[in-house]
């Protein structure tokens, strides 16, 4: 059948090679235009200019990874794909305490004044080893207490050990993006990324295919992180910043570490609820359950692309209209509703293609429950590209403190629900809980800016993301009589989503005129 050859992997394929180059002509069209007349296409622009080229990149990146993947899940199986999504959950809690939350500081700062970049990136680099050091000692008593019980493998232990060290020369790539960011250089680094994955995706399925296993991966990413680091340093040095400066006396430490620990709590906390739901279900229902869930997750990986790099482009300047509030609101709410519109057409896609896409990336084997758990899983874009970018206003304004209670609230709701309900429910638990748990801090966001300049649910945002929203139910509720003939599905989906979103006027005159400019800009600079 065609719906069949179009469903297999070489179809796959195809159709994401065609998206990646139709995401090519935007980038090429995006980074010859120039800035607009008004603030919002001004916005617009800078979205579209300096996240098309790292979006598309990443989109590659993790297509790459998606390929890898299609390997690495046969070769492991679903118990061997819990026990590295293990190690890598537990290398993953230990960078975010590392990086402790540097990147997003120090990109504001550069931002508003670059000749800082050359003391920030070394400063920072330094200061990500030292939170290295302080924290693999939780990790080492946590291993250590699971060897003493005997109920955490060999292989686990050592693929930690390797991932950990990843971190170190990490610590330099990041600082130095973190100051590319600040001066809106993200195509260099997205290149980078671009050329270490190229290279590190054959090395981590050869070395998945022998007897080290999950181990062999783990040394696929060391021999990643040495390439990117040197990468960078090359990059850094040719490009006309400040030289980079690496020290650290008692005064930086000091300021690092008060204006960067809300970020550190604030992304502690978001991955907390986002995976910590891994360990609970490891704990309950074992490392099978764990690699079912995990495959479901690999597409979403994919998904919070989107909303990272087109809120890490507008945040240079939102960092620069921290003071003036009209103008910031704007942008804020320009940037939200490209992503819940982006977000719903993602989430009607998804739970159409759900079954064909955990087929062709993991096999038979993880059917039904890996599709079925992406179907639930993806309602937690929305939400959470809307939190997303109101996150980022208020670091730009300054007010990171701010957020702790409201991912604090989160936290709490997500891990109490996990512990009540995955011993009955396993993990259609977690994952409902990871959908619920964005509601939680939306609900949080709204009362913390009460009475602010710029608010998450001011009625011109409210108004803005509704009709996406309301033409995205309408659309996902079209898939479900057909989510046994996949392309039936998505075509009846797509259908819906775009006459819905006619009818309900997702599309208003203002921003029609806004795309009118940008068009005529593109075409003005293509000429």
């Amino acid at each position: 059948m065609l719906s069949e050859r179009i469903l297999s992997t070489p179809g796959f394929l195809l159709l994401g090679a065609l998206g990646i180059a139709g995401l090519l002509c935007l980038v090429y069209v995006m980074r010859r235009a120039r800035p607009g007349d008004s603030e919002e296409s001004d916005a617009a622009w800078l979205i579209l200019r300096n996240s098309s080229l790292p979006i598309v990149s990443q989109f590659f990146v993790r297509g790459v990874d998606l390929i890898v993947a299609l390997a690495v899940l046969r070769l492991l199986g679903p118990a061997g794909n819990g026990r590295y999504a293990l190690a890598v959950i537990i290398w993953f809690y230990v960078k975010t305490l590392s990086d402790f939350g540097l990147g997003l500081y120090a990109t504001r700062e550069i931002a508003r004044d670059r000749e800082h970049a050359g003391t920030l990136t070394g400063g920072t680099a330094l200061f990500r080893m030292l939170a290295l050091a302080v924290a693999v000692v939780p990790v080492a008593i946590y291993l250590s207490a699971r060897v003493a019980f005997g109920n955490v493998s060999s292989d686990v232990l050592l693929a930690v050990a390797i991932l950990l060290l990843t971190i170190i020369p990490g610590s330099v790539s990041e600082a130095v993006n973190s100051a590319l960011n600040g001066v809106e250089r993200m195509d260099i680094a997205a290149g980078i990324n671009v050329g270490v994955n190229l290279m590190r995706a054959p090395v981590a399925i050869l070395l998945a295919a022998t007897s080290l296993g999950i181990v062999g991966i783990a040394l696929a990413a060391t021999i990643g992180s040495l390439i990117s680091v040197a990468a960078f340093a090359v990059v850094y040095r040719r490009l006309e910043l400040p030289e980079l400066r690496f020290s650290l006396d008692i005064e930086q430490a000091r300021l690092y570490a008060r204006e960067s620990a809300p970020l550190l709590v604030n992304a502690l906390l978001l991955s907390l609820f986002f995976r910590f739901d891994i360990f609970i279900v490891e704990a309950f229902r074992g490392s099978e359950a764990v690699g079912l869930y995990d495959a479901a997750f690999k597409p979403i990986n994919l998904l919070t692309i989107i909303p990272a790099y087109a809120t890490l482009a507008v945040f240079p300047l939102m960092s620069r209209r921290a003071h003036a509030p009209a103008s910031l609101a704007r942008a804020n709410r320009l940037t939200a509703y490209l992503l819940v519109t982006i977000a719903w057409g993602i989430v009607v896609a998804t739970v159409a293609l759900a079954q064909p896409a955990i087929r062709i990336l993991a096999g038979d084997e993880f059917l039904p429950d890996s599709a079925e758990l992406l179907r639930i899983l993806v309602f937690f874009a929305p939400l959470s590209f809307l939190n997303g970018v109101f996150q980022y206003v208020l670091i730009a304004e300054g007010r990171q403190r701010d957020i702790v209670p409201a991912f604090g609230a989160a936290v709490a709701f997500n891990i109490a629900g996990n512990f009540l309900l995955i011993p009955l429910y396993g993990s259609f638990a977690a994952a409902g809980l990871t959908v619920a748990t964005e509601v939680v801090i939306f609900a949080a966001f709204v009362i913390l800016s009460r009475g602010r300049a710029v608010r998450i649910h001011d009625r011109a945002s409210l108004s803005a993301i509704l009709r996406p929203t309301a033409a995205g139910l309408l659309a996902t509720a079209a898939t479900l009589p057909f989510l046994d003939r996949p392309l039936v599905a998505a075509l009846a989906g797509a259908v819906v989503f775009v006459i819905g979103g006619l009818l309900l006027g997702i599309v208003t005159p203002e921003q029609r005129e806004i795309i009118r400019r940008l068009r005529h800009r593109a075409a003005a600079s293509a000429a």
